[in-house]
């Protein structure tokens, strides 16, 4: 959308009240009639917003979407998109023919997806699915301290099913994944809807620049789980190759370091607190351990570890030193979001 500038001037009424005229353009946009209410904030750089009642607090309308019934490949991103920008109804509509039972079912999968939207009415033309979510309910902070603690929870289970080598518990975990992605979508959704409505942003207690650290801390908080998804699915394909003992204890030495990196840096990041470590030390101790993990991994190959079973290992390694890597980013967010 295009911000158009309006210049008003300022005009005298009575003794001491300063008026000026709104927009026509606005007051038309929003269907602002006489006797309406606004509600007016004094920004902290000195700036006026105005925000008519009935829409303080709330989501954007409805959006309407066409799909193509031959081709459902974007159906579920295009209604997850629909979510993320926030708005409250979401009509798709079938052209080139009907939706089936096929098409019902990518919707219904996808709403599962999202917290918040329900399907209100289901036919061959058209599905209308409405969220009840108000944005400026559902403190964004909440949001980041559920999605890190499920992923705080997948990695230390999976350390715990790689040192028993239990596949059924890795396959148990992987489902925890659902979850976070949920609570990952929601906390878009409210990004989102905070930077585009200057009310929602106050009633949350927040400021701009705090969006763009919620964004990054949750950004690396899904891709430590993505990286502990990887770990598991590797340690249920070792089931049939068992990992030697030494090897075993080194790499639970390792992850039990990257979740700890982790782990104390996304509560600083939640509790708004300073950082109780060096980064700059606990980087260099991470890869120190990195560096005697490699050289026993090298060892073990020559001593005739199988092929098949190494490069399992390996990968594990790799998504650990990941997930350590960024817990030592989410430190740095901290630090620099520090620097007013």
């Amino acid at each position: 959308m295009v911000v158009e500038e309006k210049i008003r001037s300022v005009y005298k009424l009575g003794d001491s009240t300063l008026v000026m005229s709104l927009p026509k353009t606005w007051t038309k946009s929003i269907q602002l009639k006489k006797g309406d209410k606004l509600s007016v904030y004094m920004e902290k750089d000195g700036t006026l917003s105005l925000s008519p009642r009935n829409l303080v607090g709330g989501s954007l309308s409805e959006v309407e979407i066409s799909i193509d019934i031959s081709n459902v490949d974007d159906l579920e991103r295009k209604i997850i998109a629909q979510y993320i920008g926030g708005y409250s109804h979401i009509k798709l509509k079938a052209t080139n023919g009907l939706f089936t039972s096929y098409h019902h079912n990518i919707i219904r999968g996808s709403i599962e997806k999202l917290i918040g939207l329900n399907i209100m009415e289901l036919t061959a033309e058209e599905v209308f699915i409405q969220s009840l979510l108000d944005p400026s309910e559902l403190p964004i902070r909440k949001g980041l301290e559920r999605t890190h603690a499920l992923a705080f929870s997948m990695f230390n289970s999976a350390l715990k099913a790689l040192m028993t080598s239990d596949d059924k518990m890795a396959k148990n975990i992987l489902k925890m994944r659902i979850d976070l992605t949920r609570f990952y979508y929601l906390i878009l959704r409210q990004l989102r809807s905070s930077l585009l409505r200057s009310d929602v942003l106050r009633r949350l207690n927040m400021e701009p620049i705090d969006c763009l650290d919620a964004l990054s801390a949750s950004q690396i908080i899904i891709r430590v789980a993505k990286n502990v998804e990887r770990i598991l699915k590797n340690i249920i394909a070792l089931r049939n190759y068992p990992i030697p003992s030494e090897i075993a204890l080194l790499i639970k030495v390792f992850g039990e370091k990257a979740l700890d990196i982790y782990d104390k840096s996304a509560n600083a990041f939640l509790n708004n607190i300073s950082l109780n470590f060096s980064v700059n030390v606990v980087q260099s101790e991470f890869n120190a351990e990195s560096l005697k993990l490699t050289t026993k991994l090298a060892e073990a190959r020559k001593e005739g570890v199988p092929c098949e079973t190494m490069c399992l290992i390996i990968q594990i390694v790799d998504r650990i030193g990941r997930i350590g890597d960024y817990g030592i980013e989410l430190a740095e967010t901290i630090i620099y979001s520090s620097i007013q």
